[in-house]
């Protein structure tokens, strides 16, 4: 039997398909054309079941469950994976499981997750005049180094912070790390028209001044890894990828904390059951679980910036153990997890309306077209019509 598995981008997919092939997988998998973001992986699963021919396998966005949910994409795994106990015996904690949990039922297990972080070229760092291995903390220093590393030639930019995340996760992170949020608690009403969201758009007016040019995510990773952008805001899992194509050393840091219950939305992805025929399932969940397991997520892990959730894969040596010792760079992700939270979307059919919206607004504030305050203006008066 051949499994049908529709993903985002990302080489290391393949890289787990592999090890679940060298690991004497009992069925081939087959992964189809990667979509370029979250989204995409929602839309095509949409469209799949639409016309009565889903895959056997989805990766989902953890801001794209609930919608699997409600459409009936992901089918419950409660019946399929064991019990609570047994899921904890086999690396998968309940905070984890929680991430691809509904209303009480378990729709996937949790395969990636990322943080938003900050990567520096530590030598633009030194020529600067700062301490690459003492990162500023706060938005200002940030800010202030950004403009020296921005002075020191014609070629190079101070920062760079990447906006177009799917689900606005960059932008989230902003507010959460100010101590808000996207939406409130009932899930359907706005929550980023507050002070949070107000300081987020002040950052992301900040950053013209300080030298960011506005380009695609694309052109900004090439930028960083041949040395002219100094400072890249994206997430983790970015990490091997600018490691690998940097002929520098790559710092990394945490997103400044400016207050005290600064949180970061985690990143990342569930492995989801979609098809419905009770022959495939099994053969499904199989490869679920070794991709979830203490074997796949060291493949992740060691391909990417990803952080795994498997507590067998992080404490056992001959798995993880000993990789975040041996990779300092990789440790900043796994001591921001006390910092995390959900990430949020928007309720109802309007949601990826409203994200192309809001990073509309964004792309304004960054390049200065409109104000902070002019672009929350504008931005709530469109949103809320747009809500269920």
């Amino acid at each position: 039997m051949t499994l049908d598995v529709i993903t985002q981008n990302g080489t290391f997919y393949q890289a787990v398909v592999d090890a679940y092939a060298a690991n004497g997988a009992k069925y081939s998998v087959t992964l189809q054309a990667p979509s370029k973001t979250y989204d995409e992986v929602a839309q095509r699963a949409v469209r799949a079941a639409m016309i009565g021919n889903p895959p056997d396998v989805v990766f989902m966005g953890y801001d794209r469950m609930e919608l699997a949910k409600d459409r009936k994409i992901a089918m419950p795994l409660d019946d399929l994976v064991g019990t609570q106990q047994e899921l904890e015996r086999q690396g998968y904690p309940t905070s984890a499981l929680d991430l691809c949990r509904l209303e009480g039922k378990l729709y996937g297990l949790p395969f990636a997750t990322s943080v938003p972080s900050i990567f520096y070229n530590a030598e633009l760092v030194k020529q600067a005049g700062g301490n690459a291995d003492a990162f500023p903390d706060t938005w200002g220093g940030i800010f202030e180094l950004a403009t020296k590393i921005s002075a020191l030639g014609r070629d190079k930019s101070g920062i760079f912070f990447r906006y177009d995340h799917s689900g606005n996760w960059s932008w989230q992170a902003l507010i959460t790390s100010f101590g808000g949020q996207l939406i409130k608690d009932d899930g359907k009403t706005i929550a980023f028209d507050g002070p949070a969201g107000q300081s987020s758009f002040d950052v992301l007016y900040r950053l013209k001044d300080a030298g960011m040019i506005d380009m695609t995510t694309d052109q900004a990773k090439q930028s960083f890894t041949s040395g002219a952008v100094g400072i890249y805001f994206d997430s983790s899992a970015s990490l091997i990828s600018l490691q690998e194509g940097s002929q520098f050393r790559v710092g990394t840091a945490q997103y400044p904390s400016p207050v005290a219950n600064s949180r970061l939305p985690g990143g990342g992805n569930c492995a989801i059951l979609t098809t419905p025929k009770a022959e495939r399932q099994k053969a499904a969940v199989d490869f679920m679980k070794f991709a979830t397991g203490p074997v796949g997520q060291t493949a992740l892990v060691e391909a990417t910036g990803y952080i795994s959730t498997n507590t067998l894969a992080n404490e056992d040596p001959a798995y993880l153990g000993n990789f975040y010792k041996d990779n300092p760079a990789a440790r900043t992700a796994v001591d921001t997890l006390p910092r995390l939270t959900n990430w949020q979307s928007f309720p109802g059919k309007n949601s990826p309306k409203i994200v192309d919206v809001i990073r509309g607004y964004l792309q304004s504030v960054i390049t200065h077209r409109t104000t902070p305050e002019k672009a929350m203006q504008g931005l709530v008066a469109e949103v809320k019509p747009l809500l269920p």
